[in-house]
């Protein structure tokens, strides 16, 4: 039986969660981007179209149904399958507007499920709170709006920490195959996730020394994932004679290369350095030339790039992509221009934002090296931060990046808080006041 204070949280769930999809749907519903297909949008939509039309998975842009296109490998299926799943070719939208809402639903899930994450880590008011932060995120909400990665790969990242977690604490095998299996969702979305794998099998064998897990855990957790990447990288081979195509990997080094995101600090190149440097890179090798190349020519100013420079200008909050702010492409029209709730939740959620980030990295940084809990919520958690942050240090940390992140960093922002609590009021730190899970 579900005692008063349950009652009371599980009643500010379901109110959050359903003001998350009042948020994102509103958003959806008042928003018109100007050219919602083009650039990254423009290649899922031709991948989803010619698996539709021809079983294909090609980005040759579909002009008419009498086009053949060309099998590649540039990006990962997993969002074209999600779009091609829903789009509708008979109507004058293709369908978009049905995944859109879909998005925003996802949305509101992701709201759902970091409320209930960081429950196992925090008292009940104070992941309503995280909760809250992430229902309010101009960033998290206006992904709904966009036929992007953004939103799906958010949804699979936060359920399968989820699964992990819960998996970790019942010792549930049937929960590390399922959190195992989303694990493969994400990199299929998004393969940044790729080298994740490899953490993954180091905090298991930590787990393992501690006798905390199992090797077979490990297995059953890792093998879904062996699976999806084997079956793509067969397919790889089949379709165009090659485990994958490198392009995207050579382009994240290369973008990457540029301090500040800048060609010679020529501000008309920001966020697109390589349009205006008539040196053209083609492979692998020249992007790491490049990056010899930029470092040697200034590399003061090139470690500084990397080790300041690039996790502030992955967790900012002006996206480089388009207008800044919150928006990935522009919008001729938004809600946050003038509904009064948006304006409103924008303006709290901008004045919170780099307090946060920064709780976020500290806390990460204290719970795995300082204070080292054994709460699993605290600890996947911070691994998965400073995963992301060390991997865009590497390469191009473009904000947009970080969004799918943001719910994690809220949670550990809200966990370093609550354990500095008593030191900044010089109470106990060992108060028995709805102490810390461990």
């Amino acid at each position: 039986m579900l005692s008063n204070r349950s009652v009371l949280f599980y009643a500010a769930l379901a109110v959050i969660t359903l003001f998350s999809l009042h948020m994102n749907l509103s958003a959806v519903n008042g928003t018109v981007i100007d050219g919602l297909i083009r650039g990254d949008s423009r290649e899922y939509l031709a991948y989803a179209y010619n698996l539709k039309v021809h079983s294909i998975y090609s980005s040759t842009y579909p002009l008419s149904l009498d086009t053949h296109p060309i099998p590649d490998a540039r990006r990962t299926p997993g969002y074209a399958f999600f779009v091609m799943f829903f789009l509708n070719l008979s109507k004058n939208d293709w369908g978009l507007t049905t995944i859109l809402y879909l998005q925003a639903i996802l949305g509101a899930g992701v709201t759902l499920l970091t409320t209930l994450t960081f429950k196992r880590a925090l008292p009940g008011w104070c992941s309503i709170v995280c909760g809250l932060l992430v229902a309010i995120s101009p960033h998290l909400i206006n992904s709904s709006v966009y036929i992007l990665t953004e939103s799906l790969f958010t949804f699979l990242l936060v359920l399968q920490i989820y699964l992990l977690i819960v998996a970790q604490e019942k010792r549930n095998h049937y929960l590390f195959v399922l959190s195992g299996l989303v694990f493969g969702l994400t990199w299929l979305v998004r393969p940044t996730t790729m080298l994740l794998s490899l953490v993954y099998i180091i905090f298991f064998a930590f787990n393992v020394k501690n006798k905390k897990s199992t090797w077979k855990e490990l297995a059953l957790f890792i093998l879904p994932f062996v699976i999806v990447f084997s079956a793509w990288t067969v397919r790889n081979i089949e379709a165009i004679g090659k485990t994958s195509d490198p392009q995207l990997a050579i382009n994240f080094i290369h973008h990457g290369s540029y301090i500040n995101f800048m060609y010679k600090d020529n501000p008309e190149s920001y966020g697109y350095p390589y349009r205006f440097d008539p040196q053209k890179v083609t492979s692998m090798g020249d992007a790491l030339n490049m990056v010899k190349t930029h470092f040697e020519a200034e590399p003061v100013r090139y470690i500084s790039w990397i080790l300041l420079g690039k996790p502030t200008q992955f967790l900012s909050w002006n996206l480089t992509e388009s207008i800044g702010d919150a928006f990935i492409y522009a919008p001729l029209k938004t809600p946050y221009q003038s509904a009064p709730l948006f304006t409103t939740t924008h303006t709290i959620a901008k004045a919170l934002h780099m307090p946060l980030m920064l709780l976020a990295i500290a806390g990460s940084l204290y719970f795995l090296f300082v204070y080292k809990t054994t709460n699993a919520t605290i600890k996947i958690c911070s691994i998965l931060l400073l995963y992301f942050i060390v991997f865009h240090m590497i390469g191009a940390p473009f904000p947009r990046y970080s969004i799918p992140v943001r719910p994690f960093c809220y949670g550990l922002a809200l966990c370093f808080l609550y354990k500095l609590y008593p030191l900044i009021l010089k109470k106990d730190a060992n108060r028995n006041d709805h102490p810390m899970p461990e």
